[in-house]
C-alpha cells in the first residue's frame, strides 16, 4: 500500500473528533513508519547523487537500512506508544500512534520480499516476516515492472 493510501485510511479511521489537532496527528501517524525511509532514500538520491539502483537494490536491503525500519516498523514499539497514549488519556497521541499502528497492520499482507519486520528478539535482533501474498515492484532494464506474488 502507498503512503498517500495510509494517510488517508489513517485520517479517516483515527480523526475523531475531526479536529485539525486530531487529524493531523493521524496523518503524521500513518506517516512516520515510511518517512526513514523517505529521509534516507532522498538524502542518498539528491545531497548525496547516488543512483536509483543502488539505493533500492543495495542501501534499502542493507543491514544498517533494515535495522532502522524494523524499529519504525516494530508492532511492540507502536502497541507500547499506543498504550501509553491511553494511559495519559491524550486523543491526539492515541490517534497518532493508532494510525501508525494500522499502517503496519495494512502493510503486513502487502510486502513480500521487503517484509516487515518484528524488533525486539532477544540479543538485540529482528525477525523478517514475509507475507504470503504480496505486491512487489522490480526494476530491469530500466522499466518497472509489477509483480504479484501469491505463495
Amino acid at each position: 500500500m502507498n503512503t498517500p493510501a495510509h494517510l488517508l485510511i489513517g485520517a479517516a479511521v483515527f480523526g475523531r473528533p475531526a479536529t485539525t489537532r486530531i487529524v493531523g496527528a493521524a496523518f503524521i501517524g500513518a506517516m512516520l513508519p515510511d518517512l526513514s525511509l523517505y529521509l534516507m532514500a532522498g538524502v542518498s538520491l539528491i545531497i548525496l547523487q547516488i543512483p536509483p539502483e543502488v539505493v533500492f537494490r543495495d542501501l534499502y536491503f542493507s543491514d544498517a537500512w533494515q535495522m532502522v525500519f524494523a524499529i519504525d516498523n516494530s508492532f511492540i514499539v507502536w502497541f507500547g506508544l499506543l498504550g501509553l497514549a491511553v494511559w495519559q488519556r491524550s486523543t491526539w497521541a492515541i490517534a497518532l500512534t493508532g494510525a501508525a499502528l494500522l499502517h503496519l497492520v495494512l502493510d503486513f499482507p502487502l510486502h513480500h520480499d521487503d517484509g516487515l519486520h518484528i524488533f525486539g528478539r532477544p540479543r538485540g535482533g529482528c525477525l523478517r516476516v514475509q507475507s504470503v501474498t504480496g505486491i512487489v515492484i522490480t526494476v530491469h532494464n530500466g522499466s518497472r515492472q509489477l509483480k504479484v506474488s501469491w505463495q
